[in-house]
C-alpha cells in the first residue's frame, strides 16, 4: 500500500530526515517511534504533502505522492491526523464531523446549491456516518457540545473522527496519546486496536513506546533523523541501539 524509498528532508544543513526507507502492506498496524526530536512529525508530514521532501520517493497504491498537495493525497485515502486539535472550536463535535464530511462527500456546487436528490440523500448519509463515527471514538453523548469546550482527551478522539470522516484507507496517527491520562490513553489504545482489526491499515506515531508496543504490529525506529531499527516488538526491545536512544525516557523502554 505504501512504499517510501529514501526520503530525505533538509533545513539548511540540518538533515531533520535521512534517506528513511518504510514499506506498509494492506491491513497492518505499523508503528514509527522514537524519542523526542527523533523526526517522527517531520516524516509525517513529508507522506503527507505538509512539507516537500528534498529528495526520496512516496508510493501509495502504486501512484507516486512524493511532494502532492495535501488535499491530494488525503484524497487518494491517505489520511492523518494531527498532534494539535485541529478543529472547529466555535462548531459543535456532530458539526465537525459532517464538514469533514462534505470535503469528501464527491457533491459538486451547484449540486449543492439545487438541492438535488443526490446532494439531499448524501447529506443524509454524512449526517448518519457523523453520529455512528462519534459513538465508535466514545463521544457519541458530546455529540452537541462546542468542539473548543471539550476536555483534552475528547478533543483527540474527536480529531481521529475528523480523520475517519475522510474515509481513510491508510490512517496516519500523530501522537494521539500525547497530554492523555492513563484512562484516555486505553480508550485511545482499544479504538486503535478496534479500527485496525475492523481492516483498516494505521501508521501510528507515538513516542510513548510501551503503549505502541501493546498494539503495533511492527515497528519503525528514528533517531536523529534516521533509521535505527526496525521489526517485531521483541526485536525493538532487544536492540541496543533503540535501548540507547530511550536512555533518557526509561521509563518508556523499559
Amino acid at each position: 500500500m505504501l512504499r517510501v524509498k529514501g526520503l530525505t528532508k533538509n533545513f539548511g544543513g540540518l538533515k531533520a530526515v535521512g534517506s528513511v526507507d518504510l514499506s506498509i502492506e494492506p491491513g497492518q498496524l505499523v508503528g514509527l517511534i522514537g524519542p523526542n526530536g527523533a523526526g517522527k512529525t517531520t516524516f509525517f508530514n513529508l507522506l503527507t504533502g505538509y512539507l516537500r521532501p528534498s529528495s526520496g520517493k512516496v508510493t501509495f497504491e502504486g501512484k507516486n505522492v512524493t511532494g502532492k498537495k495535501p488535499h491530494y493525497i488525503a484524497g487518494r485515502g491517505m489520511v492523518r491526523s494531527f498532534q494539535q486539535n485541529a478543529i472547529f472550536a466555535d462548531f459543535t463535535a456532530l458539526e465537525n464531523l459532517i464538514l469533514a464530511g462534505h470535503i469528501h462527500s464527491g457533491l459538486n456546487c451547484w449540486q449543492a446549491i439545487l438541492k438535488t436528490k443526490t446532494c439531499r440523500r448524501r447529506e443524509r448519509e454524512i449526517y448518519e456516518k457523523a453520529e455512528e463515527t462519534l459513538e465508535l471514538v466514545g463521544i457519541g453523548d458530546l455529540a452537541n457540545a462546542q468542539a473548543g469546550s471539550l476536555a483534552h482527551g475528547h478533543k483527540r478522539m474527536l480529531g481521529i473522527g475528523l480523520a475517519l470522516m475522510c474515509e481513510p484507507k491508510l490512517l496516519l496517527l500523530d501522537e494521539p496519546l500525547a497530554g492523555m491520562n492513563i484512562a484516555e490513553v486505553d480508550d485511545t489504545l482499544v479504538l486503535v486496536r478496534r479500527l485496525w482489526e475492523d481492516g483498516l491499515t494505521i501508521l501510528l506515531i507515538e513516542h510513548n513506546m510501551r503503549a505502541a508496543m501493546s498494539v503495533c504490529e511492527r515497528f519503525l525506529v528514528l533517531n536523529f533523523g534516521r533509521t535505527i531499527a526496525e521489526g517485531t516488538p521483541e526485536e525493538i526491545r532487544s536492540n541496543p541501539e533503540v535501548v540507547k536512544a530511550y536512555l533518557g525516557t526509561a521509563a518508556d523502554a523499559a
